[in-house]
């Protein structure tokens, strides 16, 4: 089964990706979490937009 799904976001990506990319605080702002636990820690991650 694949489900897409589109949305429309009035932010700046900049803005989008701090929330995409708060793991810890992802529980409270993406729908559908509802636990996070991180197993490990990775260093030098980088993300380019």
């Amino acid at each position: 089964m694949k489900i897409q799904v589109q949305i429309s976001i009035d932010d700046t990506k900049e803005n989008v990706w701090k929330v995409i990319t708060d793991i810890n605080g992802s529980v409270n702002n993406i729908k559908g979490i509802e636990k996070i636990e991180i197993l490990e820690k990775m260093e030098n991650l980088q993300i380019l937009l």
